[in-house]
């Protein structure tokens, strides 16, 4: 039984938790995603889909790779009709994606989890995918200008290794791969994405929002690094922080922190933030002063110069935050409670 299809056919089970068999004519080959034995339909001379209550199976034909394909699911119900239909139309497009599919197309499969393991081996195959690490930038822009940007992203990669795709209107993905023997293509994600951002602003004109997702080991988890990259986007826009650059990691310990009791948080919440330390929560001079610090990494200079204040404009707030709340976010320990 081919591979591929055998993994296409647990990913289907993972998605709907229904088992599925098939098997060739005259049962030469037989295939089943949970420990069945072959159970042939009382007529075999159908077209489509068959409910045999005599088997209790549902039955249906597909022509895969030029070989004649018999399925089978439990039960006789409209419900495993239904099914039955349904996966077919998902295997018929499995099969038809396969021959068609350019690498871009490919890639966005892989990111949307429309692929299996040895589909996502086959594109590492046909496309040279080297074994390094990567990660995935997940690029928001007007949709009016897709076309400019698609070809300035795509004009940009550094190695014949990186690959952007588009995913929908107004968002596209760029994979960078990380040679670690090159000094060029190891700079950290964030400012990579920060080149890739004022490239595209002086080529285009636009301005680009890039979420940043993890770093990955291979390849092969680059799906991970993407699905990161959309939690940072949703992270971003619930906390509200606007700014080009957005990187997984400067996200991860608001993700701990939803994953905490809500009793807990409240009893840090007090303890922390009671009484007159809600004020500064409150005050939204000192919260955007306090954010600023922290975007420019507890740098006193570059944040006055950022927020366009006087320095000691500056100290007074954090003096301020330090007097309402008793953290003094100028030590790193503070700034991160």
């Amino acid at each position: 039984m081919d591979l591929e299809l055998k993994e296409f056919l647990k990913s289907i089970k993972e998605q709907t938790n229904i088992d599925i068999s098939v098997f060739t004519k005259n049962a030469q080959t037989f295939y089943s995603t949970c420990d069945d034995v072959f159970v042939a339909p009382s007529n075999d001379n159908f077209e489509g889909v068959f409910v045999d209550t005599e088997t209790n199976k549902t039955y249906f034909k597909i022509l895969y790779k030029e070989l004649e394909l018999i399925f089978y699911i439990d039960g006789v119900s409209v419900y495993e009709e239904n099914y039955a239909k349904f996966i077919s139309n998902m295997i018929l497009n499995f099969a038809s994606k396969e021959l068609v599919l350019s690498r871009q197309e490919y890639l966005r499969a892989i990111l949307l989890g429309e692929c299996s393991k040895t589909q996502v081996a086959k594109y590492i195959q046909k496309f040279s995918a080297p074994d390094y690490k990567c990660y995935a930038i997940l690029c928001n822009y007007d949709k009016h200008y897709e076309n400019d940007i698609l070809v300035v992203m795509d004009g940009y990669t550094t190695n014949s290794f990186d690959v952007c795709a588009k995913i929908d209107d107004g968002v596209a993905v760029y994979i960078k791969f990380i040679d670690e023997n090159s000094d060029a293509s190891y700079s950290s994600p964030q400012n990579f994405a920060s080149f890739l951002i004022q490239t595209l602003k002086e080529e285009t004109g636009k301005v680009i929002t890039t979420y940043v997702g993890s770093i990955v080991a291979k390849f092969d988890d680059i799906k991970t690094s993407y699905d990161h990259a959309i939690i940072t986007k949703d992270r971003a826009r619930r906390v509200g922080i606007k700014k080009e650059v957005h990187t997984y990691s400067e996200y991860v310990f608001v993700e701990i922190l939803e994953t905490l009791p809500e009793q807990t948080l409240e009893q840090y919440y007090s303890v922390l933030l009671g009484g007159m330390q809600k004020n500064v929560l409150l005050d939204k001079e000192l919260t955007d002063t306090a954010t600023g610090f922290f975007d420019n990494n507890l740098n006193v200079s570059e944040t006055a110069r950022k927020l366009y204040i006087h320095r000691n404009t500056l100290m007074y707030r954090l003096d301020k935050i330090e007097k309402e709340t008793g953290l003094d976010i100028r030590n790193l320990n503070d700034a991160f409670t």
